[in-house]
């Protein structure tokens, strides 16, 4: 019911004015004692909580330069080597990291040199499946090896040292030493923690498997869309799918409207079923190495419409890929950028 306001000609009468004051002294009152109960309710030591959330900003914006940085890379999904000399280069020995936990990369990400509240650089582990130059397959199903707070299938672990704290010492000859700046086990390159025996000052954010792939799937479903869409384009048709089960050479198999993104089309590629799509044109050019070298066609659901038939005709838009791993809705990054390490 909508309140109606009369407003009466005239001066404030001296009652008025009496009840005037009494209000304006009453929320005086109440604006003193929300005051105090809003101060009261601040964390103990200021400068220490605002020392945590400039620390929570420079590791989401760590975190943000690492997903850019593997869906941007010529193998998606794929992250720099730590750098273990204080150069912000990622260090690479044979192909390989030179090891798994050392300082971020700053330089490799174009991120600018990313200090925590306390002024010292940061720390990073990367999970080794996910580490640029590897030999493995890397998509979507591929597992992150780190552990953070009892937490599996984490592919990075960023870590904020804040000040010292007794025992370490952080000079010229300990300046690359984990030890120096990392507590317990975080030192030792995990099982990675948020919080741990005093004196504990570590600040530590983790990027999940799911956070990661998320970004990158949409990289390489893209462009897989793009490649479907230069083959309609050229066609005037979709490719057949692969069969589900015809792994690894997923050839297009003629009739198969649901199944695997085909990675040749052709005579001469015949499927498990023996039905090569003989009568349809080759893929404008190769499908990338990366695409099939880490089997992202398995990540992959291809569809085409049934009233899309190659030689017969189908309409744009007649053919759909989906994601069998993460979806939009997929689990993402739970932890909350250390800000609770008080």
């Amino acid at each position: 019911m909508n309140a109606v306001v009369v407003k009466q000609a005239g001066g404030i009468t001296a009652p008025g004015r009496q009840r005037g004051a009494v209000l304006l002294l009453v929320l005086m009152v109440l604006f003193v004692a929300g005051t105090m109960l809003f101060l009261s309710r601040l964390p103990q030591g200021g400068p220490e909580r605002h020392l945590r959330l400039d620390t929570a900003r420079v590791l989401a914006q760590a975190r943000e330069a690492l997903l850019g940085y593997a869906v941007t890379a010529q193998r998606p999904g794929e992250l720099p080597c730590p750098d273990v000399d204080g150069d912000g280069v990622d260090d690479y020995a044979g192909g390989a990291c030179v090891a798994e936990l050392g300082r971020l990369p700053w330089r490799v990400l174009d991120a600018g040199e990313l200090r925590d509240g306390s002024g010292e650089r940061l720390w990073y582990a990367v999970s080794p499946g996910h580490a640029a130059g590897g030999g493995g397959v890397l998509n979507s199903s591929t597992p992150g090896a780190l552990v953070l707070d009892g937490r599996g299938d984490f592919v990075a672990v960023l870590l904020a040292p804040l000040q010292v704290v007794d025992g370490q010492l952080r000079d010229a000859a300990n300046r690359n030493a984990a030890a120096a700046y990392l507590e317990g086990d975080n030192a030792a390159g995990g099982p990675f923690v948020t919080s741990g025996p005093q004196p504990f000052r570590d600040q530590v954010l983790g990027v999940t498997r799911a956070e990661l792939m998320q970004a990158v799937q949409r990289r390489v479903q893209g462009e897989m869309e793009a490649w479907l869409q230069a083959y309609y384009d050229l066609r005037g048709y979709y490719p057949y799918a692969a069969a589900q089960d015809d792994g690894p050479d997923y050839y297009c198999d003629q009739g198969v409207r649901e199944g695997r993104l085909p990675l040749a089309i052709g005579a001469a590629f015949v499927p498990a079923s023996g039905n090569a799509c003989a009568a349809l044109g080759p893929w404008p050019q190769a499908l990338p190495d990366w695409f099939i070298d880490n089997r992202w066609t398995e990540v992959f659901t291809y569809t085409i419409a049934g009233t899309c038939a190659p030689g017969v005709g189908c309409a744009a838009g007649d053919a759909a890929l989906g994601s069998e791993v993460f979806e939009e809705s997929g689990e993402g990054n739970e932890e909350e950028n250390g800000e609770e390490n008080d």
